[in-house]
């Protein structure tokens, strides 16, 4: 997987993201509405490529096959992937991600992660947590530790930091459920990263008292900011209140909140959440009208 998105980079092209379990419909309509032209697969997936896409099994590749390097820049402002969000509109939608927000995201210096860490691997390709379980590491010079298929769970929590692992993103209903069952399987993480939903505090109190010594990392942000736009780390001893905060922005990432005429509140004033910066999407794939609606 790793050296295919690498590829796909490398020839200035862009990656679609398609996971294997997604019913034949849903991948019909990506592989249509994106006009991809080629699919990488396996030999097992392969009866599940749309009809008129080349399928390319990955794992039928010779290891003698040699080529020139592609003679193509890609710059950051080039299309690096379009992921398939249905959010809330119940239509799948694809949201186009530039080269420059996923350079900025995974090297943005307050992941903290270094060459002795060891990320686990278990998000599916086409959720953009993988974008930080495979790039940050590739870029720290920490290791990618890849796991076998299936819900990372308390026992396999548990496995992996046994193997060496030292950083995990749960999402929060992951994190919830180990916290509740067996919050012990935390300790020994440097630290655990979650979000994408309400995490509830109760949750992070439980895993802080057995394991004191892991930071909680609270992502925040939608497929279009690129993973996340904010992040709160509660480092070992700080104070935690009775919500866990979204924190504060990435590097090169603003928030705003702002009123109905796109005017900036008085501190305590409800307004609604702008996100702005270097992780912004380029707008829906094909989609202007959506797109001049959700962006400003």
């Amino acid at each position: 997987l790793l050296v295919a998105l690498l590829a796909v980079w490398k020839t200035g092209a862009a990656y679609v993201p398609v996971d294997a379990a997604y019913p034949a419909p849903r991948v019909a309509f990506m592989a249509s509405d994106s006009g991809v032209s080629l699919m990488v697969c396996s030999a097992a997936t392969r009866g599940s490529v749309p009809e008129g896409i080349e399928p390319i099994e990955a794992d039928a590749a010779a290891d003698d096959d040699t080529a020139e390097a592609p003679a193509v820049q890609v710059g950051p402002g080039d299309t690096a992937y379009v992921m398939y969000t249905s959010g809330s509109t119940g239509t799948p939608k694809g949201v186009t991600i530039p080269h420059g927000g996923v350079a900025e995201l995974v090297g943005d210096p307050g992941w903290t992660v270094g060459p002795g860490d060891a990320i686990l691997m278990h998000a599916p390709h086409s959720f953009d947590a993988s974008l930080y379980e495979i790039w940050v590491p590739l870029v720290s010079g920490a290791r990618v530790v890849i796991a076998e298929p299936g819900v990372v769970d308390a026992r396999r929590l548990r496995e992996a930091v046994a193997a060496g692992v030292t950083r995990a993103h749960l999402t929060a209903g992951g994190f919830r459920a180990v916290a509740e069952e067996a919050p012990e399987s935390f300790a020994g993480l440097a630290e655990v990263l979650t979000g994408g939903d309400l995490v509830p505090v109760h949750a992070v109190e439980r895993v802080r008292a057995v394991s004191p010594r892991t930071r909680v990392r609270h992502l925040y942000g939608p497929t279009e900011t690129t993973l996340c736009a904010t992040w709160h780390l509660l480092a070992p001893g700080d104070p935690l209140g009775p919500v866990l905060p979204i924190g504060r922005p990435l590097t090169g990432r603003r928030v705003h909140v702002l009123d109905e005429a796109l005017r900036p509140v008085a501190p305590g004033v409800i307004g609604d959440l702008y996100l702005a910066g270097s992780g912004s999407a380029d707008g829906y794939l094909d989609r202007a009208g959506l797109t001049a609606e959700r962006f400003v």
